[in-house]
């Protein structure tokens, strides 16, 4: 049996995030959509620093320079359950053109995962290259 790993949900967000007026009386959600489940395939590297990395279009990143460890697929609704051992690791999702991330720590570690014995990590990626704030 599986004792530690990174349990999650992937989302995906994009349009205008942008507060809208309905009226000029009351402030309203009109035109903001939120976040969705989706399906997605997950390739967990090596904890990854950015210059281990090329960037590619849309913000997204074209090779990473570290160990591809596991790649796991979510299921429909976008959740993933996947076993590791203690460590730390980075995630990216797969895109049509290139792999996502978009967290970084102080040291410039590209979503930062630390697995620790035991424990499962939580972590909600929220893919949202396509999103305007």
């Amino acid at each position: 049996m599986e004792e530690s790993g990174i349990i999650g949900n992937v989302f995906w967000i994009e349009g205008n995030q942008m507060p809208m007026m309905l009226d000029e009386n009351e402030p309203g959600e009109m035109g903001r959509e939120g976040k969705n489940p989706i399906p997605r395939t997950i390739y967990i590297h090596a904890l990854t620093p950015i210059s281990k990395t090329q960037q590619g279009e849309d913000g997204l990143f074209s090779e990473v320079g570290t160990a591809l460890l596991k790649e796991v697929q979510t299921d429909m609704e976008g959740k993933f359950k996947v076993g590791l051992p203690p460590g730390m690791y980075s995630l990216f999702t797969l895109e049509e053109k290139g792999l996502f991330a978009n967290v970084f720590d102080r040291d410039n570690h590209i979503n930062p995962v630390e697995v620790k014995k035991g424990k499962w990590a939580e972590l909600d990626i929220v893919i949202n290259y396509k999103a305007v704030y």
